[in-house]
């Protein structure tokens, strides 16, 4: 029941919206980490924390890849799922979209966790994919 087929195409979309997510956070977390930003820099860690929560939040709605309301397929629901709704769920510090939040370096750090570790799950179980 857990394995699925490797040349299900839901399979990749799911790797590759996983990899989205993770590089996002990435640059999301390269932003907040610096010492001192510009203020152009600040409104990018603003609305990147805001869209990045938005998109969290939509997908882990339905558990399906844009959020869309359909059933999920298996590959959304053995490694999409899991990793878009606990990686929301460490989102959890409000927007404020006058100023950067401290604690929303330690909230992407562990939202990008979770999608790795649904990722490294995925390829370990589908290389290739």
């Amino acid at each position: 029941m857990n394995s699925l087929p490797s040349n299900d195409p839901s399979i990749l979309d799911v790797a590759t919206e996983l990899r989205r997510y993770d590089e996002a956070c990435a640059e999301l977390l390269s932003l907040l980490r610096r010492q001192k930003r510009t203020r152009q820099e600040d409104h990018l860690c603003i609305n990147g924390y805001a869209e990045l929560k938005r998109q969290l939040k939509r997908d882990s709605a339905h558990g399906t890849i844009s959020g869309v309301k359909r059933s999920m397929s298996d590959a959304e629901r053995f490694f999409f799922e899991y990793a878009v709704r606990h990686a929301a769920q460490a989102l959890k510090p409000a927007i404020n979209y006058s100023r950067v939040i401290k604690t929303w370096t330690s909230a992407v750090s562990n939202a990008k966790s979770e999608i790795k570790y649904k990722l490294q799950d995925l390829e370990k179980k589908h290389p290739g994919a």
